[in-house]
């Protein structure tokens, strides 16, 4: 069963015309022993890498590319997902479960430890957090647990101005999208300007 979702996604002025007029840069997911061995040219986001919009909230995409800039702008698009390739920390018990027994077990702990050497889980960002959900991923293609994961979704607490860092609640859903074809080309538009 698929589904359509509405995301938002903050960005340059000059970077969201340039997706108008060409549609998002190709997702590129790098070789999961670059990710071990901190050797990626690029860090991963909090769900591990990919093309990261808020469901449903121009105002929290906003608030975010806001931090960086003051001529943002927000991208909405659509994104067609089969629910069964969706790794969903918001509202799949069986998904969060499944990567927390994964996490404890002791087979993984030297793997963390080497990982915790190369990543970080800071206030704006879990790197180590996507790091960890990389190798998931990876593992559950391995044993064939799925046939592919095309989005990671979770709440999400992003930093905003004037909110205390030490704020946890949740204050939106994003996602990391991981294939440029589940983006439904013919929906990107710019709906309105940060700021």
């Amino acid at each position: 069963m698929s589904t359509m979702i509405t995301l938002c996604h903050g960005t340059t002025n000059t970077r969201a015309h340039e997706i108008i007029q060409n549609g998002f840069d190709e997702i590129r997911i790098p070789r999961i022993d670059q990710v071990m061995l901190g050797k990626s040219k690029r860090r991963p986001g909090s769900l591990g890498y990919g093309l990261y919009g808020f469901q449903d909230d121009a105002g929290l995409a906003t608030k975010f590319i806001n931090k960086f800039t003051q001529n943002g702008m927000i991208v909405q698009f659509q994104v067609c997902l089969e629910f069964a390739c969706v790794l969903n920390f918001v509202d799949s018990l069986t998904d969060m479960q499944l990567f927390s027994q994964w996490q404890a077990d002791d087979r993984r702990q030297r793997l963390f430890k080497g990982l915790k050497q190369q990543y970080q889980n800071k206030v704006s960002q879990a790197e180590l957090d996507g790091a960890m959900i990389e190798i998931y991923i990876v593992e559950l293609l391995r044993h064939r647990l799925v046939e592919r994961i095309d989005a990671v979704c979770s709440a999400t607490h992003t930093v905003l101005a004037n909110q205390p860092n030490s704020q946890r609640l949740p204050n939106g859903i994003e996602y990391a999208i991981r294939s440029n074809n589940r983006i439904q080309r013919m929906t990107i538009q710019i709906v309105k300007h940060g700021g």
